[in-house]
C-alpha cells in the first residue's frame, strides 16, 4: 500500500507529542512503537525516521518499508489508537518478512492489535 489516507495519519505536532508523552511503548531492534487508545472511530499512524538512519534516500526507503509493514495492520487495531513508529537503522536492510513480524509483535505487545478480519 503506497498511500495512507489523510484521516489515517497523525499530522499535528501536538498529537505526535501526546503519543510520545502519554503512550505505552515497546521496542525491538527495528522499531520503537508508542500507542495511545483514542475515542476516534479509526486508528491513525505517524512514522518518524531520524537523520541517523542515513541520507534522504535511505530514510525514504525506511519510511516506505515501514509504512508497508504497519498500514495493513491498522485495520486490526482495536480499540482505535494513535500509533507512532520510530524507525531504527536496520530497517533499511532487514528482510520485509522480518519487518512485518516485528510490526505485528510490537502492536500485540501494546495490546492494541485485534484478531485478523
Amino acid at each position: 500500500m503506497r498511500h495512507v489516507a489523510r484521516d489515517a495519519r497523525l499530522r499535528r505536532t501536538t498529537d505526535v507529542q501526546r503519543v510520545r508523552r502519554a503512550g505505552a511503548s515497546h521496542s525491538d531492534q527495528l522499531f520503537h512503537v508508542s500507542a495511545v487508545v483514542t475515542s476516534a472511530s479509526h486508528s491513525r499512524i505517524a512514522i518518524s525516521v531520524p537523520s541517523r538512519v542515513g541520507i534522504a534516500v535511505r530514510r525514504n526507503r525506511a519510511r516506505r518499508r515501514t509504512r508497508a509493514a504497519f498500514v495493513p495492520l491498522l485495520q486490526r487495531v482495536r480499540p482505535a489508537a494513535d500509533v507512532l513508529v520510530s524507525v531504527r537503522s536496520p530497517v533499511v536492510e532487514a528482510p520485509f518478512a522480518e519487518l512485518q513480524r516485528s510490526a505485528e509483535t510490537l502492536l500485540k505487545a501494546l495490546g492494541v492489535l485485534g484478531m485478523p478480519a
